[in-house]
């Protein structure tokens, strides 16, 4: 449970804080996408991605990319018999608990070449019609 910061001090009102910033359709609210998918897909695609924008938007998904920050993909390389393994590992909580989507996502985000340097996009060779069909069967 997390605890809300004080506003109010002795001393004075705090006032420049934004507001939470989850429980919100991260679909609904990025206004050029809806556009053009609207546009380009029409209302059958735009229904099911605002679902997946709620549940992208949501506490629930939004404390799993904080924990993702704070637990950073860790290779592998040997066993504790030296044996070769090269094998990632993330932390248990973002594979179990992540809806599948945001996990197939978040997966393919890490093995990018050049995922330090593009932020808040999907690697180039994640298959978003994959994992888009992925959450409408769920």
């Amino acid at each position: 449970m997390a605890i809300a910061p004080r506003t109010r001090l002795e001393t004075h009102t705090v006032e420049n804080q934004p507001p939470p910033f989850a429980g919100r359709n991260l679909y609904l609210t990025d206004l050029a996408l809806c556009e053009a998918v609207k546009r380009e897909a029409g209302d059958w695609l735009h229904e099911r991605a605002s679902a997946l924008g709620a549940v992208a938007g949501s506490e629930e998904v939004l404390a799993l990319g904080e924990a993702a920050n704070r637990n950073k993909p860790e290779l592998v390389a040997f066993d504790r018999y030296g044996r070769r393994l090269d094998e990632v590992r993330f932390h248990p909580r973002l594979v179990r608990h992540a809806p599948q989507a945001v996990a197939d996502a978040f997966c393919a985000r890490h093995f990018e070449a050049e995922a330090a340097l593009t932020y808040g996009t999907l690697a180039s060779a994640v298959d978003a019609a994959a994992i888009i069909r992925r959450q409408l069967n769920s």
